[in-house]
């Protein structure tokens, strides 16, 4: 009985391990870089940006709009919580009151508030911000999500994408989308990398330019089939089998290169197939009793090339 309440006590002390060691930051303050206090900017994408606060896991930024007094509020602008120490943020055209605390688990500073002034600008000084998707994105799927801060008197915004060495004037994709919406899925028509930038419209007044980002749309690996991992009765001929990558679409002309290596290093090739559009493999006069390791990549019609499968062990029977 005694050990059983041991145990216990043990997972009860455990559960609250992380708010015991969790250093207070009640004492401590937040160091503010920008925007600096009662700043007045014709900037609409504002960065607000501060000194990491020791042990602090997180930060909570509110804006208010003119200030956070209840004779005052009229507009309670955003509340957010923010892992780093750095946000940009698009703001109208208003008087604004923001503040900002760190966090823990267990513990928080004191709010430090600032006032800023966004002045009205042009159309084609404000500039768009894009939420979604972040500037440097590798992915396995042609469906690329798009967000982005609305800019008001926009009539239509605009997504651009073109290759790493064009320069947008003429995209390989250009989509348009209605000023209602916030948000839109793009399908890439092929894989590779590619810049992508975005911009408003108001009447043929464009906005400024979006930041430029980087997708690298990428071939995923196959499945292997047969033989299994360390299966140790390997005959001296055998059929290797695999399957398509996860992300294959129906338009994929897809081929294969398959290898048998003598180690796990990747150099030591015993059998290397040139390209085969099927998925199987028939190797024959293995030497008995002998360990081998297999692998498969997969290239795809305009020449990217996925990964190698991780190697797959099996033993030749004696």
């Amino acid at each position: 009985m005694k050990n059983i309440f041991a145990c216990v006590c043990t997972i009860v002390l455990l559960s609250g391990c992380s708010d015991i060691f969790e250093k207070p930051i009640s004492n401590s303050s937040v160091e503010i870089y920008t925007p600096a206090d009662s700043a007045v900017s014709k900037k609409n994408v504002q960065q607000f940006y501060w000194e990491k606060v020791e042990n602090a896991s997180n930060y909570r930024l509110q804006i208010a709009s003119p200030g956070f007094a209840s004779a005052q509020l009229q507009s309670f602008v955003l509340d957010t919580i923010v892992t780093t120490n750095k946000v940009d943020i698009s703001l109208d055209a208003g008087e604004y009151e923001w503040r900002l605390r760190a966090q823990n688990g267990g513990s928080q500073t004191a709010y430090f508030t600032r006032k800023l002034f966004i002045t009205q600008a042009a159309f084609n000084e404000r500039q768009l911000l894009v939420t979604s998707p972040s500037n440097t994105v590798v992915t396995y799927s042609n469906s690329v999500y798009f967000s982005w801060r609305p800019i008001s008197g926009s009539m239509k915004y605009y997504i651009e994408i073109d290759t790493l060495s064009g320069s947008f004037t003429s995209p390989e994709m250009k989509e348009e989308i209605n000023a209602f919406e916030t948000q839109k899925y793009v399908e890439l028509k092929k894989r590779g990398s590619y810049r992508w930038r975005m911009y408003a419209d108001s009447a043929g007044i464009k906005s400024m330019y979006s930041s430029t980002g980087r997708i690298d749309f990428k071939l995923d690996t196959v499945s292997l089939g047969v033989p299994i991992s360390n299966k140790t009765d390997v005959p001296t001929s055998q059929v290797f089998s695999w399957g398509v990558p996860a992300n294959a679409m129906s338009t994929d002309q897809l081929t294969y290169k398959f290898y048998i290596l003598n180690s796990t290093d990747p150099a030591d090739v015993f059998i290397q197939d040139e390209l085969t559009t099927t998925k199987t493999a028939e190797i024959k006069n293995m030497e008995k009793g002998k360990v081998y390791y297999w692998a498969v990549e997969v290239y795809d019609q305009f020449g990217i090339k996925s990964g190698r499968t991780a190697l797959r062990k099996f033993t030749v029977v004696r």
